[in-house]
């Protein structure tokens, strides 16, 4: 049990900042004086449901006004259950080619979703890490593709290069400009890669299926084509039929969900009656800026404004012709712990904090970004016993705190996951709300699955809690009668581009 320190004006305010104002609904009330009163939480949600109806109402101008920057739409992927067959899948990441055969065996009379998962079996997967130097995606490169296809064929039995075809599953990580489900055209990459004059422009279906023949002689099928969100809902969706948004909650965040495209603009529907929309979630929260304070604006000094001259989530900056991501810098894994090291150099420096201690300036801590690591938060987030988080301290920065400065410092994760959980929880609550007004969903009495991927999500306990607790004690959940809840979703850019084929292969 944490018991506050006796603390004075900085250290107060530097919590509270990290903490929403009471009027917004605090998740942390500030650090009492008084040393034996509990750190209190507030159990006051309902301005989660009105914070939610202001993200709802830009996910939809992103809808219905054609926004290029998102809410994008994907051709729709909506698994029975049903699906199987044998598949080779290609997974292109920032930094990594993974090849993998997957096996989906038929479904079981009277199977249920208990059961969906034992089925998909990763029969084999090779992984290359591509270096810096070789990130340049011209024909070289699909002929390199090419040849570790081969070599994972050779490296198992359950396809062959005897096979009269192979069908293909791929998980694209760049935006392509989608002609179909299974095809697109390479125009934009990012993440350090280049397109080479060779291949821009090309179809990804067609450049591959024709390297394979020529190189190899081998006749392969691309049944789909998806990126990383959306291959994450797709997997999701054949593991359970409850799955109605997938997350990815990692350095950055995103959500994917399908809709129904009647009140779409009409270059947002791809001539379908539903598609799977890709919303790119980091561009959306104008509308959170009141639960901001000088550590978010220290990440961004836009957060800083008064007014906002531009939407993020319809266009760039015009200022700095970049983007701006208000959601993902709030409640992301990579902003998360640089909020709690610029909180704590506050402190530092206003002597609230390791104040019988000499902290050279060359200490990591004051390292913007890596001098207070993701893998360090979680520790002191989920440890409860003092003594091993100060081990720690000693361990990261060769310092030795006292039990006061780590108990401020669990406090001041604390605060920072508290806020950041609230925030995801506000979106997944304005996903549900979009799920009902474009598809009519009914969802009263229903359990809610939100599928994710990201180590944020895996490792850290306490925030994924934290975000539950949030969304089910909205009054607009409550409401429905719903419960909502968190299922990881494992090797999902594999698992959901072959089930992806297999969808569009029956």
């Amino acid at each position: 049990m944490i018991h506050t320190a006796q603390s004075s004006g900085p250290l107060t305010n530097a919590i509270s900042d990290l903490e929403l104002k009471s009027e917004l609904e605090v998740p942390y009330s500030p650090i009492s004086d008084n040393n034996d009163q509990e750190l209190q939480i507030s159990e006051d949600e309902s301005n989660a449901s009105s914070y939610s109806d202001g993200l709802l109402e830009d996910l939809n101008e992103a809808l219905t006004e054609n926004s290029v920057m998102s809410m994008l739409p994907s051709f729709n992927i909506n698994p029975t259950g049903s699906e199987h067959g044998k598949f080779l899948v290609i997974d292109l990441g920032g930094s990594t080619l993974r090849i993998a055969v997957v096996d989906i065996k038929a479904p079981a009379a009277g199977e249920n979703d208990e059961h969906r998962a034992d089925r998909v079996n990763i029969v084999n997967e090779n992984k290359w890490i591509v270096s810096n130097k070789d990130k340049l995606i011209d024909q070289n490169f699909f002929r390199f593709m090419s040849s570790k296809i081969v070599e994972t064929i050779k490296d198992q039995s359950t396809i062959s290069v005897s096979d009269d075809v192979i069908n293909v599953g791929i998980t694209w990580s760049f935006p392509l400009t989608q002609v179909s489900h299974n095809s697109g055209r390479i125009v934009h990459v990012g993440k350090g890669w280049k397109i080479g004059d060779d291949i821009y422009d090309k179809d990804l279906k067609a450049v591959l299926e024709t390297t394979m023949q020529q190189e190899y002689g081998l006749t392969i099928d691309v049944r789909v084509v998806i990126n990383d969100s959306i291959a994450v809902y797709a997997a999701g969706k054949f593991l359970t039929s409850h799955l109605k948004i997938a997350m990815v909650l990692g350095t950055g965040f995103n959500m994917s969900c399908s809709l129904k495209t009647g009140q779409f603009h009409s270059a947002k529907t791809l001539n379908e009656d539903a598609v799977l929309v890709n919303s790119e979630t980091s561009l959306f929260g104008s509308n959170l800026f009141r639960l901001t304070n000088e550590f978010d604006h220290s990440i961004d000094s836009r957060f800083s404004r008064t007014e906002r001259p531009f939407k993020a989530h319809m266009t760039f900056d015009g200022a700095t012709d970049s983007i701006f991501q208000p959601s993902e810098f709030i409640a992301s894994g990579r902003y998360l712990p640089e909020l709690t090291r610029l909180a704590i150099v506050k402190l530092l420096n206003n002597n609230e904090m390791f104040r019988d201690l000499t902290i050279p300036p060359s200490s990591k801590l004051f390292t913007a970004y890596d001098g207070f690591s993701s893998e360090l938060m979680c520790f002191v987030s989920e440890q409860t016993d003092i003594s091993m988080i100060k081990a720690k301290f000693v361990e990261e920065f060769n310092i030795d705190i006292s039990n006061n400065d780590t108990m401020k410092v669990k406090q001041l994760v604390d605060s920072v996951i508290q806020r950041g959980s609230y925030t995801i929880a506000i979106v997944v609550i304005a996903f549900i709300k979009l799920l009902v007004m474009h598809n009519r969903e009914n969802i009263v009495g229903e359990e809610v699955i939100v599928g994710y991927v990201g180590s944020i999500m895996v490792y850290f306990n306490n925030y994924r809690n934290s975000i539950i607790k949030y969304i089910n004690e909205s009054p607009y959940i409550k409401g429905l009668g719903a419960t909502v809840d968190l299922m990881s979703i494992d090797d999902s850019s594999i698992v959901g581009a072959a089930v992806g084929a297999a969808y569009f292969q029956s």
